[in-house]
């Protein structure tokens, strides 16, 4: 789902075990604005989360840890905003807690 890698660290970030920040280009012809929710159409929730956890299993693999990158816990998860059709780019940002 990501478009682009914009910046990733192994150290830094809130919790100072690394970070990352992606953007996904968001297409207004894309199949879910089409039938997630009549006359309001958003980007649905799980696919926001999913392209976080995305982000979060490419750092894991960057960073050299073995296993297959995925994510067993999100812990607090906040959308700031709805992402609906006229979004042009969503940016995700991910900091890593624990690994």
């Amino acid at each position: 789902m990501l478009d682009r890698i914009i910046e990733i660290q192994s150290v830094g970030g809130e919790y100072d075990k690394g970070y990352a920040i992606a953007e996904i280009d968001v297409v207004q012809s894309t199949w879910f604005f089409k039938h997630h929710f009549l006359d309001d159409p958003l980007m649905p929730g799980c696919l926001l989360i999913e392209s976080l956890w995305q982000l979060a299993g490419f750092h894991l693999a960057w960073s050299g840890h073995e296993g297959r990158g995925r994510v067993i816990d999100s812990g607090k998860t906040r959308f700031l905003d709805s992402v609906n059709a006229s979004t042009q780019t969503l940016t995700v940002i991910i900091h890593i807690r624990k690994v």
